[in-house]
C-alpha cells in the first residue's frame, strides 16, 4: 500500500488506505466483523470519513457492505430494529420462566 495517500486533501490513515486496496479490503471487511466496543467505533469512524472513495472503488464497496452488515448485526443505527430485538428479548423472557418453574 502506498504510504501517504491523499483524499480530499487530508492524509489517509493505514487503516482507509488499506480499505481501497485490491487486497487489503479483505483485511478490513474481517477488521470490521471482528472490531468490538471502542475499537469498532474508531474503524467504523475512520472508514466513513472516506465513504466517498470507498464507493468509488469495488474493494471499497465490499468494505461498506461489512459496515451495513455489522451495523445490522449490532442494531446500532437503526431505532426499529434495536426495538424489535428488545420486543424478542421480553418475548422470550416469560417462555424461559415457564420452562424453569416446571419440575
Amino acid at each position: 500500500v502506498a504510504a501517504g495517500v491523499q483524499v480530499g486533501g487530508s492524509r489517509m490513515s493505514p487503516l482507509q488506505e488499506l480499505s481501497l486496496d485490491n487486497f487489503g479490503n479483505y483485511l478490513v471487511q474481517r477488521i470490521v466483523q471482528c472490531s468490538v466496543g471502542r475499537e469498532r467505533d474508531e474503524v467504523r469512524q475512520q472508514l466513513l470519513a472516506v465513504e466517498s472513495a470507498l464507493m468509488r472503488s469495488s474493494g471499497g464497496k465490499h468494505v461498506l457492505a461489512a459496515l451495513r452488515r455489522q451495523q445490522a448485526s449490532t442494531g446500532k443505527g437503526s431505532g426499529k430494529q434495536s426495538q424489535q430485538q428488545t420486543e424478542r428479548k421480553q418475548h422470550k423472557q416469560p417462555k424461559q420462566q415457564k420452562q424453569q418453574q416446571q419440575p
